[in-house]
């Protein structure tokens, strides 16, 4: 259990640190009530796409495996 445990929030972790490094501070809100400045850059949301589609993989490979092993149990 404790196993499972911390690979959990290993995983979660470097999941979630995606967002707090990139994440950026507001700006002043002195001119026309804008809290993003004018020249605040894009921020693309599709850097973690492939991590997104890893876990996707990995979870129909062990939900397949877990249908496959109990079929040959049955």
């Amino acid at each position: 259990m404790k196993k499972i445990l911390s690979k959990s929030y290993i995983t979660l972790f470097f999941l979630l640190t995606g967002f707090i490094t990139f994440a950026q501070t507001p700006g002043s809100n002195d001119t026309g009530g804008d809290l993003e400045g004018g020249d605040a850059p894009a921020t693309p949301i599709d850097d973690y796409l492939w991590v997104l589609a890893l876990a996707g993989l990995i979870l129909v490979f062990l939900t397949f495996k877990s249908i496959q092993k109990n079929k040959i149990q049955e």
